[in-house]
């Protein structure tokens, strides 16, 4: 473009520049003025310039001949350029045409490009309000993902919430029950994984748990069968003493007739407290079959809730142990009460136990002493019994206080040990404390030393090998720097092993030091448990006749205690099984709520993917209309700066071309031949040059003019 402009702005300038030449002169002979002046000549030459005035006149046609000649021809030159001018004019004004055409199609195309450019920036702000809602479809999609994997985590903190309590009341369990094997640091082995694996063992140990319970229930009705077979048989003995004591009553209430009174008294008495005895057996008996009923009735509600009520079955095992041990105790504690007198004072001699055991039988066997000297004999008996008892309860009572006493001063005493082993022990400690700070200070003293050490061996080793490269001519100077290293080593390898052996010494003091706590916990345990001990037969002495006085009153309360206990466990029971079916219903409907998430985020990630597509069609469609819009405002300038250049162009033309006709028409208007010469160069200087020029000169100004009009076009 810059050459093109170049070469038009040149051949414009030629117009100016051919303006400030000058026309060639023509010598033309003055047709009156010369005639004139040779008729003149003649007459006073008329004789000698005859001849002259022939050739000269002859060449003067001659040359008058040839510049008309010349001017027909540049006349008829002048009208071809004027013609071939009208037609490069003609030429010029349908190119003008052409390019106003051209003009008004890049106007249109130019409105056409705007308008396209307003449609494109419609869609794209279209585009823009669908990429904010697709944003902000996204940012809610996010959020609902956000939600999701937030209730996703929080249900995964409630699933490992549930494998918490059920591995915690694995272990519960586990604790509580008695003879099952645990299964150490890891579940047993199966083919589920998570919350699967944790519900498969803990269902394993359920069962192990089930099947030890049963073998301790098959156990515990062993033992109720053999305690009520020994109560049966008690029974029967008793019957059988009662008989026997009926037949001898029968016997002799003939004898004791008078005493009729008297032995319907005792009898009435005797009624009463086998009434009694037959109530309370009564009554332990419904007790314990109902104790019996709700215990199988609750281990089958446990069986049915397995995983949540494991330590209830465990509590209604130990309620039913400590009921046999009641009855175990009631029958021990009858034949403590009846064998009091012996437990209290046993006699040494066994004559006495002779006599003891005489007494009654003398009282029953001699039938012919009377009734009322029988029943002397008997009260007497019973009244040494009691007497003795009393002697035996007094003297024991003063040998427990005695034994307590002592027993109270050897605790203090042993209390007294106790407190001074922990003093020596928190010594022992604080020594030792002191005596590992000492070792790990000669520790860092001995690796700082040992550090110097390889220092100076490393400077020593340097000395060496400069002395034996270097053959210095100094060799005392060396002998003394080698002797003083020499020194320094000898001397931090002093240090180094007086560090040592004060490790080792402090090392077989820590091990003495040691071996004192040793043997003082040593003598801590055996005192606590030599205390333990002594409290526990202390306790045990002081607490043994209140216990069986007291034993039966706190059984008959714990029976009570125990129905009020098995009902609130039956009462808990039910709470506990009502608890798991809502948390079951509960988990259940969180796992359908969960599926829902997963499958409303597995939809949501559809949409967002669909999303993410139609965003990237818009975004590419944007900018192929960006870059449409941008080669239409490319063109759209280049059309406008090429119209202007068109414009100025044809103005400058159109101003040359007025100049030419007015030029032309001047030189049609004017009939001298040297002024029209001379505007015909002035007009067209480029004539003059081409004059001898061969054959082409309009084909060669067309082309010049098609040059010059190429931009144009």
């Amino acid at each position: 473009m810059g050459s093109a402009d170049g070469e038009d702005a040149g051949a414009l300038s030629d117009f100016d520049e051919d303006e400030e030449l000058e026309a060639a002169p023509v010598q033309l002979p003055p047709i009156a003025a010369s005639g004139g002046g040779s008729a003149v000549e003649e007459k006073e030459e008329e004789k000698g310039e005859e001849q002259k005035q022939d050739e000269t006149e002859g060449q003067t046609v001659k040359q008058l001949e040839a510049e008309l000649e010349a001017e027909r021809k540049a006349r008829k030159t002048l009208e071809f350029a004027k013609a071939e001018g009208d037609a490069n004019f003609l030429r010029l004004k349908t190119l003008i045409q052409e390019a106003a055409r051209q003009r008004d199609e890049a106007y249109r195309a130019r409105d056409q490009s705007v308008r396209d450019l307003e449609l494109v920036v419609r869609q794209k702000e279209e585009i823009a309000r669908d990429r904010d809602e697709v944003r902000m479809q996204r940012d809610e999609s996010l959020r609902a993902r956000d939600e999701v994997s937030r209730a996703r985590d929080s249900l995964k903190m409630e699933i490992g919430e549930v494998a918490r309590l059920l591995i915690g009341a694995n272990e519960k369990v586990t604790s509580m029950a008695n003879g099952v094997k645990s299964f150490g640091r890891n579940l047993p082995g199966s083919k589920y994984t998570g919350l699967q694996a944790i519900a498969f063992g803990f269902g394993k140990r359920v069962e192990e748990i089930v099947e030890e319970v049963l073998r301790q229930r098959e156990a515990a009705t062993k033992a109720h069968r053999e305690v009520r077979e020994q109560m049966e048989q008690h029974t029967y003995s008793v019957a059988i003493e009662v008989s026997e004591l009926e037949a001898s009553i029968s016997r002799l209430k003939e004898d004791v007739a008078n005493k009729t009174s008297e032995a319907e008294a005792w009898m009435k008495q005797a009624k009463i407290k086998d009434d009694k005895i037959l109530e309370l057996e009564e009554t332990f008996s419904k007790k314990l079959a109902s104790a019996e009923g709700e215990a199988s009735t609750l281990r089958q509600s446990i069986q049915e809730v397995e995983a949540l009520l494991q330590n209830f079955k465990h509590e209604a095992g130990q309620h039913k142990e400590m009921l046999r041990e009641v009855l175990k105790c009631g029958s021990k504690l009858r034949k403590c009460l009846l064998e009091l007198p012996h437990e209290l004072d046993p006699p040494a001699d066994p004559e006495d136990l002779d006599n003891i055991s005489s007494a009654p039988s003398r009282g029953i066997v001699d039938e012919k002493q009377s009734l009322p000297q029988q029943c002397l004999v008997e009260m007497k008996s019973f009244l040494e019994l009691g007497v003795s008892a009393g002697i035996a309860w007094k003297e024991k009572t003063e040998d427990w206080e005695k034994t307590s006493h002592e027993l109270v001063t050897r605790i203090e005493r042993l209390v007294g040990q106790k407190q001074d082993a922990a003093d020596l022990l928190t010594v022992a400690l604080a020594e030792k404390q002191q005596v590992l700070e000492t070792i790990s200070d000669l520790r860092v003293k001995l690796s700082q030393e040992n550090l110097e050490v390889a220092r100076l061996q490393a400077s020593l080793k340097e000395a060496q090998e400069l002395a034996e490269r270097g053959k210095m001519s100094d060799e005392e100077e060396e002998n003394e720097e080698l002797v003083r290293l020499r020194a320094e080593l000898s001397s931090l390898g002093q240090s180094r092993d007086e560090a040592l052996s004060k490790v080792t010494a402090l090392g077989s003091e820590v091990n003495k030091l040691r071996q004192q706590i040793g043997e003082l916990e040593t003598a801590l345990t055996g005192s606590r448990s030599e205390v333990g001990e002594l409290k526990t037969l202390s306790n045990t002495q002081s607490k043994e006749l209140a216990e069986k006085v007291v034993r039966i009153k706190d059984l008959l309360l714990q029976m009570e205690d125990y129905t009020a206990d098995i009902e609130a466990l039956e009462e808990e029971v039910g709470r506990w099984k009502q608890a798991a079916t809502d948390e079951a219903a509960a988990g259940a409907a969180v796992m359908d709520d969960l599926e829902k998430c997963q499958f409303e985020v597995s939809q949501l990630n559809k949409q967002i993917d669909g999303l993410k597509i139609a965003r990237e069609e818009a975004a590419l469609k944007v900018r192929s209309k960006e870059e449409m819009a941008s080669a239409a405002i490319a063109a759209r300038t280049a059309a406008e700066r090429s119209l202007q250049m068109a414009d100025e162009r044809a103005a400058e033309l159109r101003e040359r071309l007025e100049e030419l006709n007015k030029q032309l028409e001047e030189n049609e208007s004017r009939k001298e031949y040297r002024l029209g010469l001379s505007l015909l160069d002035m007009c067209c200087p480029w004539l003059r040059n081409r004059r001898r020029s061969s054959e082409g000169g309009g084909t060669q100004m067309a082309a010049e003019m098609e040059e010059l009009l190429e931009p144009l076009v």
